[in-house]
């Protein structure tokens, strides 16, 4: 009996670990057969392969499906034309550039989703591209990333959740960011390296490592973003001069609102809202000459932490300088001007502080993600309606 057991059970564990083997092998297969990409639009304006769920209509190629693939996932060779996503996503497993563009000009993409990729889209030497209502989500290293390439128009894109970066400009100049989002990013939200002449406005760079990061950039403007409750700083220079940094909305950043650091001089920080950071408001390191006009700094920790103290920043334009709220002098003749100067340190003074607030005028942040994400599904349904008399069946 005891020998019969055991037969029977050595059978029932052989047919089991045969049965766990033979689901692998199949789950293993079904990847495969799903894994279609990568897909190629050719110079000659082909698809590669036919079967891929592209159609396309003279130069406008339209996604009528989801693609994935093991590797890159849409592949353009062909300069200017349009990849409409109409929502369809681009799928990867890990590895590869979901769509890639190198040595392109003058293409659009837009209204697609692109999840699993090293990169979910990369523009290499490319210039005179446009990106737009993309969503770039869950990639290991870059949502969305410009490497040597200029005069690129990026707007209305959300690179958000977990990609390592959410848009990453290396050596790429003389391009333009509205209208972005990128939240929830393990590292940078918005990153500008070796990057000058480049605009920034109207985005949202929250919820990441750092929020807006300007690395040995010159010339950039920085105007009417948020960056909040980044686990760093919401807006970081370092090594960067002559940027415009204007009515943006800082707040509630874990370490500092913003942050100028190895020799970030002759930048001009005017007009914002620097609100409630956990460490400090403004944090200096080796930064000189720069200018900081018509801020408002309201219940930081530490308004102004300078770790060079010796160095010496102009706090106001020799007429209106920054409200502070923990400013307790007098304004006796009511012009809005405090009696006595914001003594920062030794060399760096507030001598006109505003006793109340500056006027800044703000776009609603709460608004900017409802207003892209109804921009994007009216784009999608107008996208789909006037491309389904070219999808088969």
């Amino acid at each position: 009996m005891g020998v019969r057991r055991t037969v029977r059970k050595g059978i029932i564990v052989a047919v089991f670990w045969i049965f766990l083997s033979v689901s692998m092998i199949c789950s293993f297969n079904i990847l495969l057969v799903n894994a279609i990409g990568p897909v190629y639009i050719r110079a000659d304006g082909s698809i590669d392969p036919p079967t891929a769920p592209i159609q396309r209509n003279g130069e406008v190629y339209v996604l009528t499906g989801n693609i994935t693939s093991d590797a890159d996932g849409i592949v353009v060779e062909k300069n200017s034309i349009v990849v409409e996503g109409a929502g369809y996503a681009v799928q990867g497993m890990g590895s590869g550039k979901g769509i890639d563009l190198t040595n392109k000009n003058d293409i659009a993409v837009r209204n697609m989703r692109i999840t699993g990729f090293d990169y979910g889209i990369w523009l290499s030497n490319s210039s005179g591209n446009t990106l737009s209502y993309n969503h770039a989500s869950l990639n290991n290293w870059y949502g969305i990333f410009l490497q040597y390439s200029s005069n690129n128009s990026l707007f209305g894109n959300i690179a958000s959740t977990n990609n390592n970066h959410g848009i990453y400009l290396y050596h790429s100049s003389n391009n333009t960011l509205s209208g972005n989002i990128a939240l929830n990013n393990s590292i940078i939200g918005i990153s500008l390296y070796h990057s000058a002449n480049s605009i920034l406005c109207g985005s949202d760079a929250s919820n990441n490592y750092y929020g807006i990061d300007i690395d040995y950039s010159s010339n950039n403007t920085i105007h009417n973003n948020t960056a909040s409750s980044n686990s760093n700083s919401g807006i970081k220079l370092v090594g960067s001069s002559y940027a415009i940094l204007s009515d943006n909305k800082v707040k509630n950043n874990t370490w500092s609102g913003v942050s100028l650091g190895s020799s970030s001089n002759h930048n001009s920080i005017r007009g914002n809202n620097i609100i409630d950071n956990g460490a400090n408001g403004i944090l200096l390191h080796d930064s000189q000459n720069n200018t900081f006009c018509h801020n408002n700094f309201i219940n930081n920790t530490v308004q102004v932490e300078d770790m060079t103290p010796e160095q010496s920043n102009l706090w106001d334009n020799g007429c209106e300088g920054n409200y502070w709220s923990d400013y307790n002098g007098t304004d006796a003749n009511h012009d809005g001007i405090g009696d006595t100067p914001y003594v920062i340190d030794a060399n760096n003074t507030d001598h006109y502080p505003l006793v109340t607030q500056y006027a800044i005028p703000e776009f609603p942040s709460f608004l900017l993600f409802p207003l892209i994400i109804a921009t994007t599904v009216s784009a999608i349904i107008m996208s789909r309606k006037k491309y389904s008399r070219f999808t088969p069946g």
